[in-house]
């Protein structure tokens, strides 16, 4: 198995691992006594990092399934949309100013891409839209750099 193939299949079962984790302790009936008892928000969003780490598992299988198999020529619109589905975004002000930044995160914790928005008028400033115009950048960024880091990726393997 090549060193690429190998890391694939190492990603693959640790995040496997980590969503069966998840999942029981989501199914689970009832907690231990000394358990912390989540919010419906947390157990909302556990959730919702549930499907995208499923998504990105369901991605890496078929990646692993591609070096396996079949000689990878090319990269998929499929795949590119199941890892902007499996990104997670972090928002941020900056500061006093009308600046709202947006960060885009695969599961593993690496950063792919960053957008922005702002307003003139500090009176006109809503945080809401304001993520949503740089989570809109944000996301397109995250498609092309995706491409370009998939086709790198594809281009190594080729090689």
């Amino acid at each position: 198995m090549k060193l690429h193939e190998e890391r694939l299949a190492l990603e693959l079962t640790d995040l496997d691992n980590k969503i069966a984790k998840l999942r029981a302790f989501l199914d689970a009936p009832v907690l231990p006594t000394d358990a912390v008892v989540l919010s419906d928000n947390e157990v909302s969003l556990l959730k919702t990092q549930l499907e995208e780490m499923h998504a990105y598992s369901t991605t890496l299988h078929a990646r692993l399934v591609s070096c396996n198999g079949h000689k990878l020529t090319k990269v998929s619109p499929q795949s590119i949309e199941a890892l902007v589905g499996s990104l997670t975004y972090k928002f941020e002000r900056v500061g006093d100013t009308t600046v709202t930044g947006c960060w885009a995160f695969l599961p593993s914790g690496f950063q792919v891409a960053y957008g922005e928005s702002a307003c003139v008028d500090p009176a006109n400033y809503d945080q809401a839209l304001g993520e949503k115009y740089a989570k809109e950048r944000c996301v397109a960024a995250a498609g092309d750099k995706l491409w370009e880091l998939e086709g790198y990726v594809l281009s190594k393997a080729l090689a």
